[in-house]
């Protein structure tokens, strides 16, 4: 009896210590959650997630926005709905699959213009990354990093340099 009841106080030790690792362990893992969501949430890109479905389970304030923007009176509830709404225009694209072990990572890259009203015109590069595993698609992450900014420069650097070029023909140069 006496060892007994020595293996039982141990049995229990041991039960204690795994459950406080238990906690730790799901303390860890929803700050790690919350502190990826902080990211995502405050990143200067517009980031959704979807599920198999293409439905969106998580979108930025950004994303939000921009759908907001291409057609206020919906919300759009899938990723196809922004990709193929008449406002947007893809410019270049390339896909790429990788296989690792049992999964399959399908990286769709597009640049897109989209035009939200008669006057206003952004660029984007936009990463669309599905994970595949057995043929089923169990989600994906959307990126829009705008470039909107980086194509006013290179505009405003070709009409100064044919300006340049311009006035040295005028000059006989």
């Amino acid at each position: 009896m006496k060892d007994l009841r020595g293996m039982g106080e141990t049995i229990e030790l041991m039960r204690q210590v795994l459950e406080r690792y238990q906690h730790l362990n799901v303390e860890k893992i929803i700050l790690e959650e919350w502190k990826n969501k902080l990211f995502m949430t405050h990143s200067n890109d517009m980031i959704g997630f979807t599920n198999g479905t293409g439905e969106f389970v998580f979108r930025n304030d950004k994303l939000d926005d921009f759908c907001a923007s291409l057609l206020p009176t919906r919300t759009f509830s899938t990723k196809s709905d922004i990709l193929t709404h008449p406002s947007i225009i893809k410019t270049k694209e390339t896909v790429r699959d990788e296989i690792t072990d049992n999964l399959q990572v399908h990286l769709n890259q597009s640049e897109i213009k989209a035009q939200t009203d008669s006057t206003v015109v952004n660029y984007y590069h936009v990463n669309d990354l599905s994970i595949i595993r057995s043929g089923e698609n169990l989600g994906s992450l959307l990126i829009f990093h705008d470039q909107t900014h980086e194509r006013l420069i290179d505009k405003m650097k070709t009409d100064m340099i044919n300006v340049v070029v311009h006035e040295l023909r005028q000059s006989g140069w």
